[in-house]
């Protein structure tokens, strides 16, 4: 007579309870590294739109911006930066585009999501054609997403000299 082999009731009872500790150690980790990358590749995309800005204000020998965007994507719209944002020659140095004025868009960039809030930006944020910032002052960005916590903002920096820099910030 042979022994039939297998898995116990008590085996598979402690192997199915493994499983679930694991799954609820893992599962709020997995969740707090997507908001992490989340958050980081908006920032990403905010620090390329304005070192291209400032790249192409060189290139063009022109001032070039970069504006919170409207729903459309087709005009600045002040402080919703959250529908995102547009890179354009500001030939008429208003802060706002107009194709009539300031000619094609040079890159736009649609809204992150309604996962990022921006908490304080300037309207526009301009680069002269030597690269720096058209502004007396450094400027500065801060963002965070829905349901932030611990140190899942982003704070940009403008200085004067056009360099742009992120860092991780706290949760307001």
């Amino acid at each position: 007579m042979s022994r039939l082999r297998g898995f116990t009731l008590i085996e598979l009872m402690v192997t199915l309870a493994a499983g679930i500790i694991l799954l609820a150690v893992g599962i709020p980790a997995f969740t707090t590294m997507m908001a992490n990358n989340q958050s980081a590749a908006y920032a990403n995309d905010l620090v390329m739109a304005l070192n291209l800005a400032r790249s192409e204000a060189v290139k063009r020998k022109v001032p070039v911006a970069v504006c919170a965007s409207d729903a459309a994507n087709t005009a600045c719209d002040q402080d919703n930066w959250e529908n995102g944002w547009l890179l354009f020659t500001d030939v008429n140095t208003n802060g706002g585009y107009a194709l009539a004025d300031d000619g094609p868009l040079l890159r736009v960039w649609g809204a992150p999501g309604g996962a990022m809030t921006v908490l304080a930006a300037p309207d526009f944020v301009r680069f002269t054609v030597n690269g720096e910032l058209d502004n007396a002052n450094e400027l500065s960005i801060d963002t965070e997403l829905a349901h932030c916590t611990g140190q899942q903002g982003r704070a940009f920096r403008v200085t004067v000299t056009g360099y742009v820099s992120v860092a991780r910030a706290a949760c307001n």
